[in-house]
């Protein structure tokens, strides 16, 4: 089949799992639920790999896939065999009055969310699933959440980095926090190694490109021998996910990065 098909994501079954109908996942690159018998393993999301890093970039969720978000995590974080599961959502919930992204998590107020009776209903993993709000803290550019994620007797820690100021089809307004966010990510990686960050916004292309792009950059310890990094970099990523950097300005922003970091 073409590298280029995404029929998981087209099929009639799976079709309203997608907040966008054109942003879907190559059937090459995607993340697939744990199902049961006859349950669909589909989910709008995609691993990210640039050299030694690896990512999931996905949509943000919709209220007919919470489910599937929290147990595609919790399975990752099975597979790999860590204890931390690491998420960045880089969009508000509401945007121009217009819903961006579901309410996803539990809050101090309601602090358990079940999520095993639609997992079941599905005919996926993890019937039990439960997630558990433990702590939230506001820092200077984010707010940070902890959780547990638990199903039998296995539970993981999720550490949920909400950064809800960046405008969507725009690069940052400000480098600080994005800085801020790449060093989260790396602080976990090296806490937690085989930890793969989940990354997201709304439509899951233009700023969590732009993220996965400046994480790869500014972790680089030398500028690739190439007479255009920032192409070759995108390029690279829209081999595995559709539209990933939407905007010129995002572009633009990310060859700025790239000239600072040869200045350097």
């Amino acid at each position: 089949s073409s590298p280029w098909a995404f029929t998981h994501a087209v099929h009639p079954a799976n079709r309203r799992r997608n907040r966008y109908s054109n942003v879907l996942p190559w059937d090459r690159t995607r993340v697939k639920l744990e199902t049961l018998l006859g349950g669909s393993d589909y989910i709008n999301a995609l691993f990210l790999r640039l050299a030694d890093k690896t990512y999931i970039a996905t949509q943000g969720p919709i209220p007919p896939t919470i489910h599937h978000f929290w147990a595609m995590c919790f399975n990752q974080a099975v597979k790999d065999n860590v204890n931390t599961i690491l998420i960045v959502m880089l969009t508000p919930l509401v945007e121009h009055d217009i819903v961006k992204c579901a309410q996803y998590w539990p809050t101090a107020d309601e602090p358990v969310m079940r999520l095993g009776a639609g997992l079941k209903k599905e005919n996926l993993a993890y019937g039990d699933l439960k997630l558990k709000w433990r702590a939230s803290e506001q820092k200077e550019h984010f707010m940070v959440s902890r959780f547990s994620l638990t199903s039998g007797s296995v539970s993981k820690t999720v550490l949920h980095y909400y950064y809800g100021e960046w405008v969507d089809a725009m690069p940052p307004s400000r480098m600080g926090p994005l800085a801020a966010l790449v060093q989260e990510i790396d602080r976990a990686r090296k806490a937690c190694p085989g930890l793969v960050p989940v990354i997201h916004c709304s439509a899951g292309v233009g700023r969590t490109g732009t993220l996965v792009a400046y994480d790869y950059f500014t972790g680089l310890k030398l500028l690739p021998h190439s007479e255009d990094p920032v192409f070759e970099t995108i390029l690279a990523l829209r081999e595995q996910r559709m539209m990933m950097i939407q905007t010129l300005q995002q572009y633009h922003f990310l060859y700025g990065v790239v000239e600072d970091i040869a200045a350097e």
